[in-house]
């Protein structure tokens, strides 16, 4: 039965197709693009928690430093990064981190919720793509200030 609507189902689809092609093929100029064979050069913030997850993807790339705080809580995830990546450092400061490692390509944040904000400011500031648990900031003074950097930096 048609409600007199000509929008199927298939041009709905065509149209989202189509609309995907354009975002992936449409103009990037701002992405650092890679060669085939290398590999991104991150970090990770807060490892003794969720954050230990970022371990585990970091196997498919090239991590070079981590930081935690709580040391004792990160145990399993510091053995695991030196484990699989021994030229890795470790921080138990990660503003300490940002000072010291200048070739990071991006940044894991996932440090408890109070500290995505400022974590993720000097990794914007640092000219870093991010990647932050949830809740990324606490108000929209936050959100405009990152929004702000992040244009700044053009990241």
């Amino acid at each position: 039965m048609t409600t007199g609507n000509t929008f199927t189902r298939r041009s709905m689809l065509q149209a989202g197709a189509a609309a995907s092609a354009s975002l992936l093929i449409g103009p990037a100029s701002w992405a650092r693009t890679y060669s085939a064979n290398e590999k991104i050069r991150f970090a990770l913030v807060g490892i003794g928690g969720m954050g230990g997850k970022g371990v585990n993807v970091a196997s498919g790339e090239q991590l070079v430093a981590a930081a935690d705080v709580d040391v004792n809580h990160a145990a399993g995830s510091i053995k695991k990064i030196n484990d699989q990546f021994p030229d890795a450092k470790i921080y138990s400061d990660y503003r300490k981190l940002f000072d010291e490692q200048k070739q990071l390509d991006a940044v894991w944040v996932a440090t408890p919720d109070h500290h995505h904000f400022p974590a993720t400011v000097r990794a914007l500031d640092a000219g870093l793509a991010v990647y932050c648990e949830k809740p990324l900031c606490h108000d929209v003074y936050e959100a405009r200030k990152l929004r702000e950097l992040a244009k700044a930096k053009n990241v």
